[in-house]
């Protein structure tokens, strides 16, 4: 019989299994559920289908969470004295970082800017999306870098805990590019978003915090 007792008694590993079963299959049945109305919506698309799993991913993680003994600073959701420094810094070093990754891009020829498709209307759009960089950091660093770090933490060594959601992560990421996963632009997202999140799951653990990996993130965002 189900229990909650049972399943926040489940190792690490069982845990994580059971919330990617549970995603896997809500997932499945919100795009039957379109494909049946004629709907033309998928949960791995990168607007608004990846923002719907990203919010469902949470709701039920958020579930997991509550059925756990431990405080919410055991994943990470914790503000120090430092926060605001930390989270300055965090800002300024991703979004420091993204912006010398395209002039160096730039620099070889890889991207090629086109000033004549820059309407207002684009800028504008551009512009509207840099609210939601904070709220889409924090949310995947509550997941990837607070829950999941923390649950495979209690049994498994640092490497194993900080990996296994950097996988997880940079799959998420990567699902939705041509090709999936296999294809070659899913494959480079994917080795990037790996290496991405160990160094922000890694910061989580030093800190002892999510601020400074989110807002790490949410600068690059």
């Amino acid at each position: 019989m189900f229990s909650v007792e049972r399943l926040a008694a489940l190792p690490p590993l069982a845990k994580l299994l059971c919330w990617c079963c549970v995603l896997a299959c809500i997932a499945a049945a919100l795009n039957l559920g379109a494909m049946s109305v004629g709907a033309e919506f998928s949960l791995y698309e990168k607007s608004t289908g990846g923002t719907a799993m990203t919010l469902i991913a949470l709701g039920t993680l958020l579930g997991m969470m509550a059925m756990e003994s431990h405080p919410y600073s055991a994943y990470g959701l914790v503000v120090d004295a430092k926060w605001a420094r930390r989270a300055a810094v965090g800002f300024a070093a991703g979004a420091g970082f993204y912006l010398a990754y395209l002039l160096f891009a730039g620099g070889f020829g890889v991207a090629i800017t086109r000033p004549q498709l820059c309407s207002p209307g684009r800028w504008l759009r551009a512009l509207l999306v840099i609210p939601a960089a904070a709220p889409v950091a924090v949310t995947q660093q509550i997941i990837f870098s607070g829950y999941l770090v923390a649950l495979l933490r209690e049994r498994h060594t640092r490497a194993f805990a900080v990996t296994i959601p950097a996988a997880l992560f940079a799959a998420a990421t990567a699902a939705g590019e041509p090709g999936g996963l296999l294809g070659p632009a899913g494959v480079r997202l994917f080795a990037s978003m790996f290496a991405l999140q160990v160094l922000l799951a890694t910061l989580r653990l030093r800190t002892g915090s999510i601020v400074l990996p989110s807002a790490i993130l949410a600068g690059a965002i």
